[in-house]
């Protein structure tokens, strides 16, 4: 049975819990405690069973018991925790994964205990202590080997073990509040109370998480509010069940810096789902065109001699101009450079090629902050020397808030597989570009601040991210981003911080991203929190229209009407909802009311005359395209309904000069078929057909395409004197001419 479907059978039990269907949860699972012959669970289920039935036989019989509400959640959250115990035997029992094997070892022989954890805290102190006085000599490799070795075996210990006890709250306590247990070390073992709470619900963890976050160290209560927050996604509809994680909720809203923390995390969760889209879009439409200009781009803007004397001066003025050739590429490249500044993932699939280094075949390196003592990183550096540059980069790379920490260590894996004539040069453009970016900074220091611990946020959800797409056991590993992670669905949000102006930042962003759905779902709610107000109408209506649900988005437009009665925008787009919904007179009337407050609008006129199309008045839609065409002589897009509507109307040669007017390049499928029919209905058989087969052997169309849309127009075609017998002649021929 693969973890897929292992995983599919116990969500189902416990989706049953959720939704309080006791009965048919134990069926099921009884059916997998008898599966996997787990004595020990089942008498713990028989329990449980037996809680339910004096449950149900109390209520029958009319008892009244004050505290049922409060036996019930707890027999709720009991059978999920006897669910989750099984779901991770059945898993076990099924799967090759190495981290199975090693979490069955650790559950049998290598608990932490309170002597083995204080032995283990000592060890980490002292393999710190030792590797700093070694730092210099030529044992230094070997002692980084030990600490290393000793992290990564607590780390394990903290990722696998499914249910803390007072002792692993200790531990992890003790080393969290220690001075001499280094911050990116901190951040590592905080990442395995993370992970491990996403694979497996405990309370001690969250409450654990929520003490280290209130702790206040620097990356350290940041990664700890990170799996904090990714772990009430994943758990959100089991929270109530959990008096004191709902009230831990309570004591962070009065944390001072907690409102602000908590948007920074959802806003660049936000992010993180448009990474993929950003990859693809950097792949297909970015990078294809900037190699078409490489040669020409070396020649205009003089690559090699950029880095002058002038090494300070600002970006290439001739960049932009350069661009007026193609400036679509201009705008897409300006269009990444603002989502790279405000923390969008625009390096996914640059650096994804970069994490086959054996590097990262241990999980820790994936999610270890950068720095620069780190082992790797030190042994690539000491061989090169470029005196106080090298000092300088490795300053720069570590500051660097646009690339996260996973990346860093991949930029500098690769530096040593570069040609030594180049390392120079682009060290030396990397520090550049730090320092302008640290000169931005100094000019308000409480921004730069903020801007800092943004980045820190970003940054490790961004590692996150990168882990969980990209290590190569991944299927090990449920992905946390394959979930929705909308904040405003939860049921935790409306504890944790039910704000309307956060609701509102979140709306905004989901709204300028354009993932209508999201937005929409927050500007919901924020109507049903008593926010009444135009652009919220008008956004509301926007996300409707977006989603193609017409009349809802028409309902909400007349709403922002009402107290904006003279805003033509709006006028314009109840218009329109009136066109998709078929309400031509409707539509017409509401353009005609957006025209006489903006008398020489293009788009109003041409709105018009489609008005007038849909409704067969074709003299009249004439007259606004003759408009359009007339006052916006290079807008090729009016030619084509002029073309048609002269063809309609029977003006043949009319038709043919409009069409001969546009550009062959502007010529669409549908184009070529209309033609195709002029010609027929001229008596240009011949030519007919050439156009007509030039339509098909477009991509989006073909032949089957083609005979429907044919078909479709034969009473057209008979009602402008063409013989219906001849029809499937032509077709017949046109066929015969594309084998």
């Amino acid at each position: 049975m693969t973890i897929k479907a292992i995983t599919k059978s116990f969500e189902e039990i416990i989706n049953l819990v959720y939704a309080k269907q006791m009965h048919e949860a134990f069926a099921l699972l009884e059916t997998q405690i008898k599966a996997n012959m787990l004595a020990e669970h089942q008498s713990q289920f028989e329990i449980l069973k037996m809680t339910y039935d004096n449950i149900l036989k109390f209520t029958i019989t009319g008892s009244t018991d004050p505290e049922r509400t409060k036996v019930y959640n707890k027999l709720m959250a009991s059978t999920l925790e006897l669910t989750d115990k099984v779901y991770q035997y059945t898993i076990q029992s099924n799967s090759y994964f190495p981290l199975y094997k090693d979490k069955i070892d650790l559950q049998q022989k290598d608990r932490l205990t309170t002597e083995s954890g204080t032995k283990l805290i000592d060890l980490l102190t002292v393999d710190i202590e030792l590797s700093e006085l070694l730092k210099n000599s030529s044992v230094e490799s070997i002692e980084n080997a030990k600490e290393n070795s000793t992290l990564l075996s607590v780390f394990r210990r903290l990722w696998l073990t499914d249910k803390y006890t007072e002792t692993e709250k200790y531990f992890v306590t003790e080393l969290m509040k220690s001075e001499h247990f280094p911050a990116h070390d901190k951040c590592l073992l905080v990442t395995a109370v993370s992970l491990s709470l996403l694979n497996y619900f405990d309370k001690e963890k969250f409450l654990l998480l929520s003490a280290i976050y209130q702790m206040g160290e620097e990356q350290v209560c940041q990664r700890a509010l990170v799996g904090f927050i990714l772990s009430l996604f994943k758990f959100d509809k089991r929270l109530s069940l959990y008096p004191e994680i709902e009230k831990e909720f309570l004591v962070l809203n009065k944390q001072d810096n907690f409102k602000e923390d908590l948007e920074l995390v959802l806003m660049q969760l936000i992010k993180s789902k448009d990474t993929e889209r950003l990859s693809k879009k950097l792949k297909d439409e970015i990078l294809p065109e900037v190699m078409k200009l490489a040669p020409k781009l070396n020649d205009k803007l003089d690559i090699e001699n950029m880095l002058s004397d002038a090494a300070d001066e600002d970006k290439n003025p001739d960049w932009k101009e350069f661009f007026k050739d193609t400036p679509k590429l201009y705008q897409k490249i300006e269009e990444f450079s603002n989502m790279q500044l405000e923390g969008s993932d625009v390096f996914m699939s640059t650096f994804a090629m970069l994490k086959r280094f054996p590097f990262f075949n241990a999980i820790t390196n994936w999610l270890i902050p950068f720095y620069v003592e780190q082992q790797s990183v030190s042994e690539i550096f000491k061989k090169e020397d470029f005196g106080s540059l090298k000092s300088e980069f490795l300053e720069a790379i570590t500051a660097a808030p646009y690339m996260c920490n996973s990346d860093k260590y991949s930029f500098c894996l690769n530096f040593q597989h570069i040609p030594e004539a180049q390392k120079g040069m682009m060290m030396e453009m990397f520090v550049a570009e730090m320092r302008q970016i640290t000169e931005l900074g100094k000019e308000d220091e409480a921004l730069n601040k903020s801007a800092h611990i943004r980045s820190i946020y970003t940054q490790y959800i961004q590692d996150l991210y990168r882990f969980f797409k990209l290590f190569p056991d991944k299927d090990q590993f449920h992905d946390i981003f394959n979930e929705e992670l909308n904040y405003s669905n939860t049921c935790f949000s409306q504890k944790l911080n039910d704000d309307a102006e956060l609701y509102r930042k979140l709306a905004e962003h989901y709204f300028q991203k354009e993932h209508f759905k999201q937005a929409l779902d927050i500007y919901n709610k924020l109507e049903t929190k008593g926010l009444s107000e135009t652009e919220l109408f008008q956004k509301t209506a926007y996300c409707y229209q977006k989603l193609e649900l017409y009349d809802l988005a028409l309902a909400y437009y007349e709403k922002a009407d009402l107290s904006s009665s003279q805003n033509v925008w709006n006028l314009k787009k109840i218009a329109l909802c009136h066109r998709y919904l078929y309400n031509h007179e409707k539509a017409l009337e509401y353009y005609h009311e957006a025209a006489k407050l903006e008398k020489d609008n293009l788009y109003i006129w041409a709105n018009i005359g489609h008005s007038y199309l849909d409704l067969k008045e074709y003299e009249k839609a004439l007259e606004y395209y003759f408009k359009v065409e007339y006052l916006a002589p290079n807008n090729h897009k009016v030619l084509r309904p002029i073309a048609w509507i002269s063809f309609i109307l029977g003006k043949y040669e009319d038709a043919q000069t409009y069409y001969d007017k546009m550009p062959e390049t502007e010529l669409t499928k549908f184009d070529l078929i209309n033609i195709g029919h002029l010609y027929w209905c001229l008596g240009d058989r011949n030519k007919a057909s050439q156009f007509y087969i030039k339509s098909i052997k477009d991509k989006d169309l073909g032949l089957e395409l083609f005979e429907k849309t044919y078909q479709d127009d034969q009473q057209l075609m008979a009602e402008h004197g063409i013989d219906t017998e001849e029809f499937p002649l032509m077709l017949d021929y046109i066929k015969a001419q594309l084998s």
